[in-house]
């Protein structure tokens, strides 16, 4: 019984403030300015990076093992090859949810890799890949 009356009242609202004048865009005096707030940062760090202990400390080497790992990755799916992928990916989508999942992984992969956009996909697996282990970590 509650949504109807929750649709109603958005659509009431909805037509009150088309029908208040409030406007067709957002009011300038509630926006956040987040664009001059990371054109700042953004001047900020291009300054600081080279003498600033956080880069030099922090995100350095961040940075480093976060991109050692993908290279990593990278090698890893390069020694598999492009059939180990596939089977790799079709064995674990079989396994999680069943031979129709498996097939369109298969046709997926093989798709990516017709296009000729094997390697940047191989990319952004392992790239994926160390920011789920990050984020998991």
């Amino acid at each position: 019984m509650r949504r109807p009356r929750l649709l109603l009242a958005v659509v009431l609202l909805a037509v009150l403030a088309s029908l208040g004048g409030l406007g067709a865009t957002f009011p300038e005096v509630v926006a956040l300015p987040l664009a001059e707030w990371a054109d700042a940062l953004q001047a900020w760090v291009v300054r600081n990076r080279a003498t600033s202990p956080v880069f030099g400390l922090v995100f350095r080497p961040l940075a480093s093992l976060a991109g050692g790992g993908v290279g990593l990755g990278v090698v890893l799916l390069e020694r598999l090859g492009w059939a180990g992928v596939i089977a790799a990916a079709a064995g674990l989508a079989l396994v999680a949810a069943g031979w129709r999942v498996a097939l369109v992984v298969v046709a997926a992969l093989a798709g990516i890799g017709l296009i000729g956009a094997w390697d940047d996909a191989m990319l952004t697996l392992s790239l994926t890949a160390v920011a789920v282990l990050a984020s998991v970590a």
